[in-house]
């Protein structure tokens, strides 16, 4: 599952205070193996910007955010490989998120 945004705001209307999120993207892949109680979870999300805004002589921007989840299996700590197989999940018409990342580095949080 996937989804991308050119300007995202999470923000308390009329005055209040929040976050500008520019150009943003997310995938989420959630696995199951069907044979044992095996399960993982996945997350890639970027920004190019965020800023906070409505508190009147604060100025706090970010630039090029990302985050990388790959969680560990409860039952027996391994790990999805993606580097050896990418999985690439359309976020948008135009946009894909890949998952690349490497197994053999371990949980990734």
């Amino acid at each position: 599952m996937g989804k991308s945004y050119t300007t995202s705001s999470c923000r308390i209307p009329q005055g209040g205070t929040g976050i500008s999120i520019n150009a943003a993207s997310a995938a989420l892949a959630i696995a199951n193996d069907r044979n044992s109680a095996r399960s993982w979870v996945s997350l890639k999300a970027s920004a190019n910007s965020a800023s906070f805004v409505g508190v009147e002589d604060l100025t706090m921007n970010a630039s090029g955010l990302s985050l990388v989840v790959n969680t560990a299996s409860d039952v027996d700590n391994s790990v999805i490989d993606f580097a050896s197989s990418n999985l690439n999940i359309k976020t948008g018409v135009d946009t894909t998120e890949v998952f690349n990342m490497d197994g053999n580095k371990g949980e990734l949080l």
